[in-house]
């Protein structure tokens, strides 16, 4: 595909370590009619947590915007917190399935060992159930 094409290519020009990473933001016009999705490209760098430092996941909303809120085990809730320790008010991106899911701006050290991962844009319920379903089983 064009994106695994371009992934390709600009990849040859990132620092070592460094990935390129996709996120699709659908679009709708203003008179709720279809327009052609667009992708926002970002730079990862290292990988802070995998799936199986999953504890728990549950799919979950409030007031139709859905999320899915995520426990890590001992490890994972460390790792959160050392990793994003010095991301304060900088962006992490957050991936599932391969694609960027949300890019959150960091406010503060994530302490506690979990994580509340907003859906809304990301394919809405289905998408969280989905997510949830998929972390959980990797435990």
């Amino acid at each position: 595909s064009r994106i695994e094409q371009v992934t390709r290519d600009v990849s040859k020009l990132l620092p070592p370590g460094r990935t390129l990473g996709w996120e699709l933001q659908p679009r709708i016009s203003e008179e709720y009619t279809y327009e052609p999705d667009r992708y926002r490209t970002y730079v990862l760098g290292a990988r802070i947590l995998t799936e199986k430092q999953v504890k728990d996941a549950r799919a979950e909303s409030i007031e139709f915007l859905p999320y899915v809120n995520t426990e890590f085990d001992e490890a994972g809730a460390k790792a959160l917190a050392e990793s994003t320790r010095p991301l304060v008010d900088q962006r992490m991106a957050v991936l599932a399935f391969g694609d960027v899911i949300s890019v959150p701006l960091v406010k503060g050290e994530l302490g506690g060992g979990s994580l509340v991962l907003s859906m809304e844009r990301s394919g809405g319920m289905p998408a969280a159930e989905k997510l949830a379903a998929a972390l959980k089983s990797n435990r």
